[in-house]
């Protein structure tokens, strides 16, 4: 278990928007029409190109 209370921010950001992916694409997968957008603004945020589909 990692305790976040112990990273710099710098380690933190990566790992938090991993994490924030993952729900994403958790979310689009159980509900298409909501997930799909969070998961587009998550992939924004950290900086990758959209899916042109």
């Amino acid at each position: 278990m990692i305790n976040l209370a112990e990273l710099t921010d710098t380690e933190k950001v990566p790992l938090l928007l991993e994490w924030l992916e993952e729900a994403a694409q958790k979310l689009d997968r159980a509900w298409p029409a909501g997930g799909s957008r969070y998961l587009e603004f998550v992939r924004e945020m950290r900086g990758e190109p959209l899916d042109p589909e």
